[in-house]
């Protein structure tokens, strides 16, 4: 009975241990790595999307907008308004989103992408995206970040929306809003007398657009250049290039020569806003393979450059032949040299 009695003991005390025993620690739940919102979140460089903006108190306010090219981290968008048409270049660039260049009239397929950009140009948004954020623009504003998740409302939709305010030298205020996957979707400019108002009215999504590209041809018999425009139906990073090429290789009519012939190729161009001229690169056996008189070679010199000077809107045009300065029996290029576009002695194409 006293054994019985001191097992009975010994299991109660072994129990005891075994519930009373600290149980190991659960591994803490991984907790969700934060998100980091960045630039491009706010605005994305937009893939054949078509967005079209309602302007209000001004008639100018209102525009239509398409991103022409996308390449590693800048894009050529265009902004169509009632006025005129202007070309930007858009670029992310270390933490920031900068506009680089803007031209306003430029209604032709042309391509500004490859361009090298000396001016700092001006910051449009900043990281860190929180409140608070602020730096200043080359003409003396202020630029802040002031809100996020601000509720906004606009006839495309109601949004949740990055705040930007822009407070000018005169007394001015601009409040620019920015969504997520869409980027700009309203703006509002404020003086102490006028309230102009673009907001985001429409997105249309896997579009086109249609681009006028002018060629201008020798008129050998008649001593002058003649012009047709061209319809050109345009997406996102399409090459402008191969549709130059086949516009100058191909006669617009029976009485009109090409400005060069099928074995020859335009390789590239190239903007230069410096000097504000497009070098235009040809294969280098132009010369030989067109086999021109002074005179032939005078027109379809200058049909090439006011081909490129027109639809680039600008006044000077480089010829170059694999590279090297246009040089033949009859013209020759010296460096820093160009060819003047001439719209003398033009006339359009019946």
């Amino acid at each position: 009975m006293k054994k019985l009695g001191i097992l009975l003991l010994a299991l109660s005390f072994l129990v005891a241990c075994q519930v009373e025993a600290p149980q190991p620690e659960a591994p803490p739940a991984d907790e969700p790595d934060e998100v980091t919102i960045t630039i491009e979140d706010y605005y994305p460089f937009l893939e054949n999307t078509y967005l079209t903006y309602e302007g209000i108190g001004m008639e100018f306010a209102e525009r239509e907008t398409y991103f022409d090219f996308i390449r590693n981290r800048r894009a050529q968008v265009r902004n169509h308004s009632t006025g005129t048409t202007v070309v930007q270049i858009l670029e992310y660039q270390d933490g920031t989103l900068k506009l680089l260049f803007s031209r306003g009239e430029v209604y032709n397929l042309s391509d500004y992408t490859n361009a090298n950009f000396a001016k700092e140009g001006e910051i449009l948004l900043m990281e860190p995206i929180e409140v608070g954020t602020n730096w200043q623009l080359p003409d003396g504003r202020r630029r802040e970040i002031t809100g996020i998740n601000v509720a906004i409302e606009t006839p495309s939709g109601n949004y949740e929306a990055l705040e930007v305010t822009t407070e000018g030298n005169e007394e001015t205020q601009t409040k620019t809003y920015y969504v997520e996957g869409l980027g700009m979707v309203l703006s509002i400019f404020q003086t102490q007398e006028d309230e102009v108002i673009t907001t985001l009215e429409n997105i249309q999504e896997d579009t086109d657009v249609t681009y006028v590209l002018r060629c201008y041809y020798p008129d050998f018999e008649n001593e002058q250049l003649v012009y047709k425009d061209f319809d050109i139906p345009f997406q996102t990073n399409d090459e402008i290039r191969p549709t130059y090429i086949e516009h100058l290789q191909r006669a617009p009519n029976g009485s009109i020569l090409p400005v060069f012939t099928e074995n020859i190729t335009l390789q590239s161009f190239s903007y230069n806003p410096e000097e504000e001229l497009v070098v235009v690169d040809l294969s280098d056996n132009f010369v030989t393979e067109m086999n021109l008189g002074a005179g032939y070679e005078s027109l379809a010199i200058q049909s090439i450059v006011n081909t490129v000077g027109f639809n680039f809107s600008v006044e000077k045009v480089v010829i170059t032949l694999d590279g090297s300065l246009y040089e033949s029996g009859h013209f020759q290029l010296q460096e820093g040299e160009y060819f003047q576009v001439h719209y003398e002695n033009v006339v359009p194409l019946d």
